[in-house]
């Protein structure tokens, strides 16, 4: 899907008289795109930094002159603002063009609630809420695809204003207040929830010498020593200590992270980024490790003491899980027609088989692999609680020999017949701009050469300035769009995905997908 166009008429008056503007850019991290602030002066912005913000004329003239060179433009929350909220993965821009919204109703209903003015985010897939609510209680900020902020984020504002909602920045303390509480919780609740987690006056060297003297005390410090050969992987421990720690931290995050960081298991990959919504390695892990962690030490401690027993580390020990039910001997399971897909996907299904001399479950598990990828990030499966994309894993096992390769082919052919379609259509484009960037590129190479031969400042300063205004005319390489890709790295599969919007599905014939996962291309890391 396009961006969105930047219509800065769109964005209210009142914003417009801030002076806490950006640009941002849009960059590859980890793997993962992200939104990166910028100063008009080219330099990194900080949303808690009001010296490098500026004014909205000056940001839309920086963006609009700066040749394509930013995304858009971001406006920085402070306690003088209005009050910034975010929701995620909740509008499908498809249709909005023909002036059909097409918004989920958990977005809706808030939309509808705050009743203010309301935006597009740049991708045309989110929604943006500005609106003056007073003081945001004290408790979280985000909660899945929700979030709302006072102050120390900066959020994109593109001026796609979404119709129906108000045009300007309104009033509405106790909306907000209320759409909080619904989410988060009353403080009430939030208070009632911090007593069921006493706080003990303990430091964490105290904490974890109780640790080590309990039922499980062996394990925690065997962990904690840095020796997980007692787990596939280092990952599985990371995950067992949080636990342990979850236990006798009374699920603060902040000790479990604390405690962690000292022991022998943390590693760099701790604090990467590992997650769409932008949560580290260690945030993940230590929110499974609360999430899955019903009891605390606090709670046993303070029980001990109500009833009179004698309190010692030795008498308190963790849950103990019972045992797992492990699957054992064969399973029947229903053969799989495709007459259970629906009109002429089902009969294409049934051609591939019968022509390829396959169980139609073959084609029927790469029909659902194909559509997924045709609509891959396009749309969303919506429940009361949450929202996920249409991801779809299918996995063929059969043996050598039995024609998998004919189904793959067969089901992703028209995906190849779009692919090259698109090529050719682009192929006079493709050339037009690399023919273009070939040749900016030779004029920046003869004006280094200039600027570099003369002693005339003034010449310098002229060839310096056209190749800064060459580079920032220079279109960007333009690619042809892919849907699917077979056998690749790790590195190369995070290209596709950033040329290609985050779209790109991985459809092997072969198991190699799965080397490349053990580890085929990084030494079996």
């Amino acid at each position: 899907m396009t961006p969105l166009t930047f219509n800065p008429s769109g964005i209210p008056d009142e914003l417009k008289t801030y002076p806490n503007f950006v640009l941002w850019q849009r960059e590859l991290r980890d793997g993962k795109t992200t939104k990166v602030p910028y100063q008009i002066n080219g330099q990194k912005a900080a949303s808690t930094r009001a010296e490098t913000w500026t004014t909205f004329p000056t940001a839309v003239s920086a963006y609009q002159s700066a040749g394509g060179k930013y995304d858009g433009i971001g406006f920085c929350l402070t306690e003088e603002t209005p009050i910034g909220i975010d929701l995620d993965h909740c509008r499908c821009p498809a249709f909005a063009n023909q002036g059909l919204e097409i918004i989920l109703p958990w977005a809706q209903d808030i939309i509808d609630k705050i009743d203010s003015y309301t935006e597009a985010s740049p991708s045309g897939k989110g929604i943006r809420i500005f609106a003056k609510g007073g003081k945001l209680p004290v408790g979280g900020r985000k909660k899945g695809d929700f979030e709302i902020y006072q102050s120390g984020r900066y959020l994109t504002v593109t001026g796609n204003h979404i119709a129906g909602t108000p045009t300007k920045i309104m009033d509405r303390p106790d909306i907000i207040e209320s759409v909080f509480n619904e989410i988060f919780g009353s403080k009430k609740d939030r208070d009632a929830g911090e007593k069921i987690q006493p706080q003990l006056n303990f430091n964490v060297t105290e904490i974890l010498e109780k640790a080590y003297v309990s039922k499980t005390g062996e394990q925690i410090r065997k962990l904690y020593n840095g020796d997980y050969s007692d787990y596939p992987s280092q990952s599985e421990a990371d995950l067992a200590l949080c636990s342990h720690l979850a236990f006798w931290f009374s699920n603060d995050a902040g000790m479990i992270d604390t405690a962690f960081r000292a022991s022998g298991l943390f590693r760099p990959k701790w604090d990467k980024r590992h997650h769409a919504d932008g949560s580290t390695y260690g945030q993940k892990t230590i929110e499974t490790a609360i999430a899955g962690n019903q009891q605390t030490y606090a709670q046993n401690y303070t029980d001990t003491r109500s009833s009179q027993t004698t309190n010692t580390a030795e008498n308190i020990s963790e849950p103990v899980w019972e045992k797992p039910v492990l699957f054992g001997g064969v399973f029947e399971t229903p053969e799989i027609q495709a007459s259970i897909v629906p009109g002429i996907l089902g009969e294409y299904c049934k051609a591939v088989a019968d022509a390829s001399q396959t169980p139609e479950a073959m084609s029927v598990a790469m029909a659902l692999a194909t559509v997924a990828t045709c609509i891959q990030k396009r749309f969303e499966v919506a429940s009361p609680t949450h929202t996920e994309p249409e991801c779809v894993w299918t996995l063929i096992g059969s043996d050598p020999g039995t024609r998998k390769s004919a189904v793959v082919n067969g089901l992703t052919f028209p995906l190849s017949v779009w692919e090259k379609g698109q090529a050719e259509i682009l192929k006079p484009e493709i050339s037009k701009v690399q023919h273009t960037i070939d040749v900016n590129q030779e004029r920046v190479n003869q004006l280094k050469k200039k600027a570099a031969k003369s002693d005339d400042p003034s010449v310098r300063s002229d060839c310096l300035i056209e190749i800064m205004n060459i580079e920032n005319t220079t279109p960007e390489p333009l690619t042809v769009p892919r849907l699917f890709t077979d056998d690749t790295t790790p590195e190369k599969l995070a290209n596709l995905l950033l040329v290609n919007q985050e779209r790109m599905a991985v459809i092997s014939d072969e198991g190699g997908t799965f080397e490349v996962l053990s580890g085929l291309y990084s030494n079996g890391n």
